[in-house]
C-alpha cells in the first residue's frame, strides 16, 4: 500500500506553493495553468500531471490532439503520475499508456460520472480498467449529502482514488484517497483530522461524524 501524502493543485504561483510543502508532498501540476510545468517537474516532490477537458468540468477548451500532446510532454519531462480519462479517444488513451510504460510513469485512469453511478457501473468499469492502471480515480458530480453518502458507500476498493466536484465536492476531496493514497485537493490541515480513517467498512454513521468535525 502506498503511503499517504498530501496533494496540492499547483497554480501559477507554483514555486511559492511548493516551497511551503513537506518533502513527502505529492504535487498536482495542471498543465493548463502551469506554463513552466517542465521546471515544476524538477522539484524533489513526486508529481502528477493532468489537463482536464471541459467535458469533465476542467478548464481546457482546446483540441483533443493538442491536449494529448501536452500530456505527452509532461510524461517525457519526468512526471511520476499522469491522469488519463477513461472516456478519452481510445487511440490517444492507449498511446499515453504505452508512453507511461516506456517512461516508468504511473497511470491514473479517471472515470467520470455526471451523477452517482450504480454498483453495476462501478463493477463494469473496475473490471475494464483496474488491471490497466496503477490507480483508478472516480470523479463523480454530487449535489447533496445523500449523494455523497451513497457514492462513498459503494467505494470499497483498496487502490481507489476519489475526487469530488459540486456541492460537498470538497468533502469528497478530503475523503479522497483514504484507502492509503491521499489524492484529494482539500487543504492539508482539514485532511489531517481524518488521516487515520480508511474507507474499508465506511458507514453513513462515520460520514456524519466526519462531517460534524469538518
Amino acid at each position: 500500500m502506498v503511503g499517504m501524502r498530501f496533494a496540492v493543485k499547483v497554480g501559477k504561483n507554483w514555486k511559492e506553493e511548493v516551497g511551503r510543502l513537506p518533502e513527502s508532498a505529492l504535487i498536482h501540476v495542471d498543465l493548463e495553468v502551469v506554463p513552466d510545468f517542465a521546471e515544476a517537474l524538477k522539484t524533489k516532490h513526486q508529481t502528477v500531471v493532468s489537463l482536464r477537458p471541459d467535458w469533465i468540468g476542467g478548464e481546457y477548451l482546446g483540441s483533443e490532439a493538442d491536449r494529448i500532446d501536452m500530456l505527452k510532454k509532461g510524461i517525457e519531462a519526468g512526471a511520476d503520475f499522469v491522469e488519463i480519462e477513461a472516456d478519452m479517444v481510445e487511440q490517444y488513451r492507449e498511446g499515453l499508456i504505452r508512453l507511461c510504460n516506456d517512461k516508468m510513469c504511473s497511470t491514473i485512469i479517471v472515470l467520470y460520472y455526471p451523477s452517482v453511478p450504480t454498483r453495476d457501473d462501478l463493477k463494469r468499469d473496475w473490471g475494464e480498467f483496474n488491471d490497466r492502471a496503477d490507480f483508478l480515480k472516480l470523479d463523480c458530480a454530487v449535489s447533496s449529502h445523500q449523494e455523497c453518502k451513497q457514492f462513498l458507500e459503494m467505494c470499497k476498493y483498496e487502490n481507489l482514488i476519489i475526487d469530488g466536484h459540486g456541492d460537498k465536492g470538497e468533502l469528497l476531496g478530503v475523503l479522497g484517497g483514504l484507502c492509503g493514497f491521499y489524492f484529494g485537493y482539500a487543504k492539508p490541515e482539514k485532511a489531517g483530522k481524518i488521516m487515520k480513517i480508511t474507507l474499508t467498512g465506511f458507514t453513513v454513521a462515520d460520514f456524519k461524524k466526519l462531517e460534524e468535525k469538518l
